[in-house]
């Protein structure tokens, strides 16, 4: 039975976590360790972030460049608490991915996330 711990839910999705935290500050940096996000009193959880994140890029019409589809896979990474780099998850895009090869649980949740920005940086590649 759960007593006296903390739940953050998103609010977009209602999605929740209960938290192994007893008190409120500790219960913040455990939530924020496991890529929620607290914005103006709101909770997001790690999906709705990344999306949160895709849509002000493109509501604001910011071009894709290297550089930025280098930085939405790092904060989409960091996010979710891989270990991956960009060149892992751009290799396993390239390599198994555009294949139909078995990718893992893990790079396939980058994979969805993040097509827009690999196949970019892939097709960058092939120009180079």
């Amino acid at each position: 039975m759960l007593t006296n711990y903390y739940k953050v839910a998103c609010d977009t999705c209602s999605t929740y976590e209960t938290l192994s935290s007893k008190e409120e500050t500790g219960a913040e940096k455990e939530a924020k360790k496991n890529g929620w996000e607290l914005s103006e009193d709101h909770w997001y959880c790690t999906t709705c972030t990344m999306e949160r994140f895709k849509t002000k890029l493109v509501r604001n019409n910011i071009p894709l460049t290297t550089s930025l589809a280098h930085e939405r896979i790092i904060f989409f990474i960091a996010k979710r608490g891989y270990s991956y780099t960009v060149e892992d998850i751009l290799e396993t895009y390239t390599l198994y991915y555009k294949k139909g090869s078995y990718i893992s649980h893990t790079a396939s949740d980058c994979v969805a996330f993040l097509e827009n920005e690999l196949e970019f940086l892939f097709q960058e590649q092939q120009i180079s």
